[in-house]
């Protein structure tokens, strides 16, 4: 976590990209998406779905319950897409070409 809000809070955060940051974000999505808890939005983003907002309104009622994560999600509200791609930068896909060298 600590990694991660040293690139949220940095200038030139976009220079890292998230995914180098926090791999483990991409399996908590995908397991998430699985489990029915968000829906894609869009081409990249995603929300709630209502089993996903029943499970919030269920944590949020424990004060204790994943206190950690939610000291953590305090830290760096408020959280948008386009709030998070302006702090860490787009990511993009690469592909390399048979026969290109690096």
């Amino acid at each position: 976590m600590q990694k991660f809000l040293g690139v949220w809070g940095a200038e030139n955060a976009h220079k890292e990209p998230l995914r180098r940051v926090n791999p483990e974000l991409v399996d908590t999505v995908s397991l998430a998406r699985a489990d029915g808890l968000i829906k894609e939005k869009g081409k990249a983003s995603f929300t709630l779905s209502e089993k996903g907002d029943r499970f919030l309104a269920l944590i949020g009622v424990d004060f204790e319950l994943l206190k950690a994560e939610k000291k953590f999600l305090a830290r760096i509200r408020p959280l948008t897409a386009t709030g998070m791609w302006e702090r860490l930068g787009a990511v993009h896909a690469t592909s390399e070409r048979a026969g290109d060298s690096a």
